[in-house]
């Protein structure tokens, strides 16, 4: 089911970040109520409705924000649950959260430790390329490794580019990329018309002291 805000009892729960308990089945068709046709019939066929006596609806939040619903239908011949089983289950939703919590500062730290890995490894990759004195060349295969995607280096130390814009008439560029990104640091994507032919690309400026010494441009899919 995909439930919008305020829909159902769900939708309501998590609306309002607010505990329900029902134990009238006038009151559970009334809530129910505004569920699609969908989600009904979806509802119907996961779990049989004919005898339900009460239901608990509770939600589950992370930092305040409510995340999700934990709810429990309970058929029978009498309403069953009751204030202390909603207790209970709030409860135990708030021990959910906090493995919810625990989990997402996980894959975050990891994620972290990951990308430091991963930007350590580059680091001492071009190093050991720049001692070697090589040129840009290398450095381009390099980068044509890592990103597996069509690359171009703009030096305009040299005004020469490398990589598949390598036919890039540099002069006539210059004055537009010195426009957009002598004073602009942060990477973006941009529209370059290349031999009459217009290519989507992503670019990051690379700045020397107050100065423009070249682009790095990796074509977008």
């Amino acid at each position: 089911m995909k439930m919008k805000v305020g829909e159902g009892i769900i939708g309501k729960t998590f609306q309002h970040n607010k505990s329900y308990m029902y134990t009238k089945l006038e009151d559970i068709l009334h809530d129910s109520s505004t569920m699609t046709h969908d989600n009904i019939h979806y509802l119907n066929q996961s779990y049989t409705f004919t005898n339900i006596q009460s239901i608990i609806s509770v939600p589950i939040c992370m930092e305040e924000q409510t995340v999700c619903v934990l709810i429990i239908y309970q058929n029978g011949t009498i309403p069953l649950l009751n204030e202390e089983d909603k207790e209970l289950l709030e409860s135990f939703s708030d021990q959910v959260s906090i493995a919810l919590l625990n989990s997402a500062l996980f894959e975050d730290v990891k994620k972290q430790n990951e990308l430091l890995t991963r930007r350590d490894q580059i680091h001492r990759t071009f190093m050991n390329i720049s001692l070697q004195s090589k040129g840009i060349e290398p450095i381009l295969t390099e980068l044509r490794r890592m990103v597996t995607s069509p690359v171009t280096i703009v030096d305009f130390v040299d005004n020469k580019s490398y990589g598949f814009l390598k036919f890039l008439d540099i002069d006539t560029k210059a004055a537009e990329f010195h426009t957009h990104f002598l004073l602009n640091s942060k990477p973006c994507f941009y529209t370059i018309d290349a031999n009459n032919q217009a290519q989507s690309v992503y670019i990051q400026p690379i700045h020397g002291i107050g100065t423009l010494l070249g682009l790095l441009i990796i074509k977008a899919n």
